[in-house]
């Protein structure tokens, strides 16, 4: 089973475990991986919505493994018991939908022993939110696909005081993925600002604050002499 660049790099944050659960599944591709590459053995595909699970019950009768993966309808974790597998994964949904799953049954999130999840929008606030429930980001990555940034955060219990700092985490690291995400975004903050600039519109702050931040993050990958903690 062949996954995409951003799915391959959430199994290799989670690694090697005994089960996995993978919320919103929808064609149990993650699950599958798992199962068929030796990355765990025995997955539940979760999904709420019944067209996806139908695709992901073809998927796994196709790859002959119906016996290891459990095909499963639920919102979120509503239908997952606490302690069911050893590790968990959410991916492919904005981050705001992630943090109300997180949030929802906030109860049950202790009993993995790993956390992954991949938000593809509202990061900043992802971020917040984990911190007010007691989430921690021990360790996060970046990875891009068709033009596309997406973030991986490997989550445990903890207060979360530097959750916003994943981001200069990474540049500190030099991550080659950060700097082109960076170069980017500040090529579109000119871009945003020179079109306000003809239409005679002030630029608005939080233009200025995210350009502010870009640079920062910028300078520390170019300095390339500071270690994490310093």
């Amino acid at each position: 089973m062949k996954l995409s660049k951003r799915l391959r790099c959430v199994a290799d944050a989670v690694g090697r475990v005994k089960s996995i659960t993978d919320i919103g599944c929808d064609h149990a591709y993650l699950p599958l991986y798992f199962v068929t590459a030796g990355g765990a053995d025995f997955a539940v595909a979760a999904d709420i919505r019944p067209g996806p699970l139908a695709a992901a019950r073809e998927h796994v009768r196709a790859y002959g493994v119906s016996d290891r993966i459990d095909i499963r309808q639920s919102d979120g974790l509503s239908n997952i018991r606490a302690g069911e597998t050893e590790a968990l994964t959410i991916c492919g949904m904005g981050g705001l939908l992630i943090l109300k799953i997180l949030a929802r049954d906030r109860e049950k999130l202790d009993a993995f022993a790993r956390i992954v999840i991949e938000p593809q929008s509202d990061v900043a606030a992802l971020a917040e939110g984990l911190s007010a429930l007691g989430l921690a980001i021990m360790a996060e990555d970046l990875t891009t696909e068709r033009g596309k940034f997406y973030p991986i955060f490997t989550l445990a219990p903890g207060d979360g005081r530097t959750n916003g700092d994943w981001d200069m985490r990474l540049a500190r690291t030099g991550h080659p993925v950060m700097r082109r995400m960076i170069e980017r975004r500040l090529r579109q903050l000119e871009k945003i600002e020179a079109h306000l600039r003809t239409e005679g519109i002030d630029r608005p702050g939080a233009l200025a604050d995210e350009r502010a931040r870009l640079r920062r993050l910028s300078a520390v990958m170019k300095r390339g002499d500071i270690v994490d903690g310093k």
